[in-house]
């Protein structure tokens, strides 16, 4: 299934900007609290809760008042299908390590299970590469300190900057699901 993403990015100077700030924030701890309820009640046996709970339980919340209705519902959501991954785990457990040259080892409780290695080079790599660009352009700034508009374009280039095909590309490599 292929799911078409549109992005926009919003800069400080524009007009909407403390809106779209302050919306995503509260839509991000609604999500988190609601999460923390999914997570709670599957660790401890209570069971995941619907969407439909889950919208009862938070129309009091502080954030979910402060959302418009229909946002906070997707919010609310999310969580009630993210709940079926809860429901779908077995006692499959995994050991990561975390390292420099090898970003993630992954290893698993269930020896039919490759181990995954994920390499870290291209990583380090572009974060090399940024810390140079960064150098280069603070050099031209006449105090060698603050922002200019291409470093402000170097940093979100960075930040966008994804670990996830690194992660993907090699659970397909190693045949887990």
């Amino acid at each position: 299934m292929i799911r078409q993403v549109e992005k926009h990015i919003i800069k400080e100077v524009h007009e909407w900007f403390d809106y779209c700030a302050e919306i995503t924030t509260v839509s991000r701890q609604l999500y988190n609290t609601a999460q923390f309820t999914q997570r709670q009640g599957f660790f401890y046996g209570w069971g995941t809760r619907t969407q439909a709970k889950l919208d009862s339980l938070f129309k009091q919340d502080e954030n979910y008042k402060a959302l418009p209705a229909k946002v906070a519902q997707l919010v609310l959501k999310q969580n009630a299908d993210a709940s079926s991954f809860f429901c779908s785990l077995n006692p499959l457990h995994a050991a990561i390590d975390i390292g420099v040259d090898n970003l993630a080892t992954i290893v698993f409780n269930d020896p039919t299970i490759q181990p995954i290695a994920v390499n870290g080079k291209p990583l380090k790599s572009a974060n090399q590469f940024y810390n140079k660009q960064i150098a280069k352009f603070r050099g031209f700034l006449p105090s060698g300190k603050g922002k200019s508009r291409r470093i402000t374009n170097i940093v979100r280039n960075r930040n966008n900057w994804r670990l996830t095909p690194l992660f993907r590309r090699e659970r397909a490599k190693s045949g887990v699901a």
